[in-house]
């Protein structure tokens, strides 16, 4: 973020790139992106990685899912299973999320402007991706209260 920072104002304040202009906005853009990914992409390689202790603690805390965390769930007792979660899922929220947001901002900028069916399609749109995120994240917890189970089972 310090990188972003640096380079973004760099650019404004002594190159004089004017991010008002749509060309040199889009300038600024790509250039804070693509020396931002290589400054964090160099940390990331130089420093040092979390202890696995700490990982272990944090896996057993937030239970992080994806095939990334298959060694964590090991060292912490879990099942890989458990591990692999239900990434599919957890994108059709993402993709849930983004409609939420979108047709509420949307809808009531519609409603603002009194453009009354648009909005009321985009709300409803709002309110059945938030209905359908409940649902799927209610599911969710369920999964994993089963897989705690079986875990406690399995320890006994």
């Amino acid at each position: 973020m310090i990188a972003a920072a640096v380079v973004s104002v760099f650019l404004q304040m002594v190159l004089k790139w004017d991010s008002d202009k749509p060309r040199d906005f889009a300038y600024v853009m790509l250039v804070t992106v693509g020396i931002t990914t290589v400054v964090w992409i160099t940390v990331t390689v130089l420093t040092r990685a979390e202890p696995v202790e700490k990982l272990v603690s944090f896996y057993r805390r937030v239970q992080p899912e994806g095939p990334g965390w298959n060694g964590i769930a090991a060292e912490a007792g879990m099942s890989a299973s458990h591990a692999q979660g239900n990434l599919s899922l957890q994108f059709v929220n993402w993709i849930l999320g983004c409609a939420l947001i979108y047709g509420s901002l949307f809808g009531i900028g519609k409603l603002i402007f009194k453009e009354w069916a648009t909005a009321a399609i985009l709300l409803l749109i709002a309110i059945a991706a938030g209905v359908l995120i409940s649902r799927n994240l209610s599911r969710g917890e369920m999964a994993v209260e089963t897989l705690r189970l079986e875990h406690a089972e399995e320890s006994v």
